[in-house]
Parts: structure tokens; sequence; C-alpha cells
């Protein structure tokens, strides 16, 4: 065999050899590959089934607070024809009371004048005398129902007022949920797992045992979160991570998570917003 031809056979080895490295590192990169996208397939089916899950949960929420919310403006609605009702009698009775009174005073001209007089009959006296006394049995009886009825007209008044404050407190529940739907939403679009993860590493908030309301004194818009001072701290009980409602009158503004306390004052950021917020808007944290 020439020198030559042995040349090239050595040539040809050399070649095959980095040609079998070449594969087998291709077949290894090939297989990774095929791994790693196996797995994010995985993860991202998981994403979308707990996205579901989730949405399920929601839907069903929403139609529960639907009902309470019938049932609630049902209950409104016969208290409001009530208290009406009650208002009504309650007119009537002061109409009555006054009619009495002046019947009362007539009465009294009556028996002054009678009295005065030295030859006055003494039967037509005592059925005056008499007359008076039913007249002023029957405004006491007046009064005392005009009494229980002014007690009734307070008590539906009051149970009017709390359940417009439940009924708002549902609906400020029922527009956070639907900034949790909007926000799954959103993630579902993007496919992005790991926004998945960061919702559910949010802070956790807390709420008091009874109810802490105060106002806004001051507010910062100079940064992307909007950050605000209250006239409540320590010493009403407010803490760090409690949560407050935001209104202006009827209107629900957003909620408010405290950061920062101090003795008579806390500050924290707003969260979840439907309007910007002012010096003097309520805050309310706990049970309505």
């Amino acid at each position: 065999m020439s020198p030559l031809t042995k040349a090239l056979v050595v040539l040809v080895t050399i070649l095959s050899v980095l040609e079998l490295g070449m594969f087998v590192a291709y077949s290894s990169k090939h297989t990774q590959l095929n791994d790693k996208l196996k797995t994010a397939q995985s993860q991202l089916g998981a994403a979308q089934a707990k996205a579901a899950a989730t949405q399920a949960e929601i839907s069903a929420v929403q139609a529960k607070q639907a009902e309470t919310f019938a049932d609630l403006n049902a209950q409104i609605s016969k208290l409001t024809s009530d208290l009406n009702a009650a208002i009504t009698a309650q007119r009537s009775a002061e109409s009555q009371i006054l009619a009495e009174k002046a019947r009362n005073e007539k009465t009294e001209q009556a028996i002054a004048r009678l009295t005065a007089a030295a030859q006055q009959d003494a039967v037509l006296r005592e059925a005056l005398i008499g007359e008076l006394k039913t007249s002023r049995s029957n405004e006491v009886d007046l009064r005392t129902k005009n009494v229980q009825l002014t007690d009734s007209v307070n008590e539906l008044t009051s149970t009017s007022d709390s359940l417009d404050r439940k009924v708002r407190w549902f609906a400020e529940e029922l527009a956070e949920a639907n900034s949790k739907v909007d926000a799954l939403r959103i993630l579902l679009a993007a496919n992005n797992v790991a926004d998945t993860t960061a919702v559910a590493a949010a802070p956790q908030t807390t709420k008091p045992d009874t109810q802490i309301a105060g106002a806004i004194t001051q507010v910062d818009n100079t940064t992307a979160t909007t950050l605000v001072a209250v006239n409540v701290g320590a010493n009403d009980g407010v803490a760090k991570g409690m949560e407050f409602m935001v209104h202006r009158g009827d209107m629900y503004l957003g909620k408010l998570v405290i950061e920062s306390v101090d003795a008579n004052a806390s500050a924290g950021r707003m969260v979840l917003s439907k309007g910007s917020v002012q010096a003097s808007d309520a805050v309310v944290a706990g049970p309505y």
C-alpha cells in the first residue's frame, strides 16, 4: 500500500470519528430540548387547568352574590313599604293629638266660663268634666301610640341602613372578584406560568374584628402607586397589612392596604382602585 493510500485511509478514519462525535452531541441536545418542551407543555396545561377551576369557583360566587342581592333588594323594598306605612300612621296620630289638644283647650275654656258663672248647672258641669277626662285619656293613649310608632320607625330605619351597608359590601366584594377574573383572563391570554406563581405569592391582608372608620388626610400621586395617609392608627386598632374600603358618599373608590402605622395615623397604598381618591374620603375596615 502506497503512502498516499495510507494517508487517505487515515484521513477517512478521522473524518468518520469526527462525524460520529457530532451525531452523538446532536442526538443528546435534541433529547434535552424535547424533555424541556414536554415539561413546559405540562406546566402550561396545569396552569390552564388551575385557571379554569378558579374561573368556575368565581362564577359560582357571582351567582350566589346575585341571588343574595335579589333577596336583599326584596327585604329593602318591604322595609321601605313598612317604614312609609309607619310614618303615615305616625303623622295621623300627631294630627289626632293636635285635634285632642284643641278640644281640650276648648273644654277648659268652657269650664272656666261656667265656673265663673254663679248660676252654673251642676249636672252640665259634671258632664263637661267627664268629657275633659275622656279627652285627656285619649290624648295619653295617642301619645303612647305615637311613642311606639316612633320607636318602630327608628328600628326600621336602622334595619334599612344595615341592609344598605350589606348591599354595598357585597358590591365591593363582587368588584374585587371581577378584578381577579380580569387578571386570570390576561394570564391565560399570555400563557405565562411564572405570572401565575406571582399572583399566588401576593401579600396577605387582614381585617379587624370590629369596625374601624376614619378619613383620608393626604394623597400622593407622584408615584405609579397612589399613597394615602389616614387619621386612624394603632390606638384605634389599625395594624400593618389591614385592608380598608374607600368611599366618597355611596361611591366605592377602591381598597387601601396599610403599610405603616403610628399611634394616631397610618399610611398605605391603593389597590383595586375604581376612581381617584382625595382628602376627606371615608375609609372603613372590618364588619359593616
